[in-house]
């Protein structure tokens, strides 16, 4: 039987980690090889630069056509740390000349988007500012249906990078508070923890943590890949330019899904004031955590082999 090709968006905040750009270049490679359908990306903060990177890796990977959307709501996050890598990878590899205000807004695009198509694959690996808006907007020219309506109409599966769940991942969390995603907006984060229906997956922080990779393609790439281009200048870059996995993962599961990560679920997730998660299993929840099925080496391996691969010339 023909696997049908997923129909996948991704959420992003890039901007702030430089894993983002790992994750948003395996999407375009994933969707050159016919493995997902990408319908749009969309940015989820105020940074300036985020959403222009988002469109040069598209460019890069020769999906100029793929829209981009743009976070419009208050100020947030604008500023998430002094990084090296934003505005020279603009530079570099942005030649449009556009600046993020010409740009569609993410969730008229998000709304758009789900009202158009079935079978949805949402990834988001950021804060789930956009995903708290589309779920609160109401009917439009797309769709006479709430946001929550559309989500459970034509959304199949959710996948989000957030949260920690050491119980289930059996790796040690040095986390005192909540996960950064999630904490970072926790009233967003709650609501929409404890409003969604569909089938939704949690990538845990500590799965990502000390999966790292970079290294291989900033040694065979330099500053000819812009992946590898923004590896290198990351500010909190190690010294072989490797860098915590927590996006990859999540788009690569979203997108394969095969023997690396097993699903322990389902169940229903609680979150609190200070942002910890906790599971628990339960037959008629929706929540699922994501676990590794394999050695780290063999999950990094697999991750940055396809971002090693050549990228086809237009």
């Amino acid at each position: 039987m023909k696997t049908m090709i997923k129909n996948l968006i991704l959420d992003t905040d890039l901007g702030s980690d430089v894993d983002d750009v790992g994750a948003v270049a395996l999407a375009n490679i994933f969707h050159n090889h016919h493995l997902i359908n990408l319908l749009c990306i969309t940015h989820t903060t105020s940074d300036k630069y985020g959403p222009l990177i988002v469109e040069a890796i598209n460019n890069y990977y020769n999906n100029s056509n793929l829209e981009v959307g743009v976070y419009n709501g208050p100020l947030f996050k604008d500023e998430l740390i002094k990084n090296s890598y934003n505005e020279p990878t603009v530079n570099a590899f942005y030649h449009k000349h556009n600046s993020k205000e010409e740009m569609v807004d993410s969730i008229k695009l998000l709304r758009q988007k789900i009202a158009n198509n079935k079978d949805i694959t949402l990834v988001f690996i950021g804060q789930l500012v956009n995903l708290y808006y589309l779920m609160t907007s109401n009917g439009d020219e797309f769709s006479c249906l709430s946001g929550l309506e559309l989500i459970n109409q034509n959304v199949k599966e959710i996948y989000i990078m957030g949260g920690s769940f050491p119980e289930i991942t059996e790796i040690k969390s040095d986390l005192i508070n909540g996960e950064y995603n999630l904490l970072t907006a926790l009233k967003e984060s709650t609501y929409c923890l404890n409003n969604l229906k569909v089938k939704t997956t949690m990538i845990d922080y500590t799965l990502g943590k000390d999966i790292n990779v970079g290294a291989k393609l900033v040694n065979k790439y330099h500053d000819k890949n812009i992946v590898s281009y923004a590896y290198q200048r990351y500010i909190y870059k190690n010294q072989d330019c490797s860098r915590s996995s927590w996006d990859l993962i999540a788009i690569y599961r979203a997108c394969i899904e095969d023997d690396l990560f097993n699903e322990v679920g389902p169940g229903n997730i609680d979150i609190d004031e200070k942002g910890i998660t906790k599971f628990q299993l339960n037959k008629n929840g929706n929540f699922y955590i994501l676990k590794a099925n394999k050695s780290f080496k063999e999950i990094e391996d697999k991750i940055e082999g396809w971002l090693l691969e050549e990228k086809e010339d237009e």
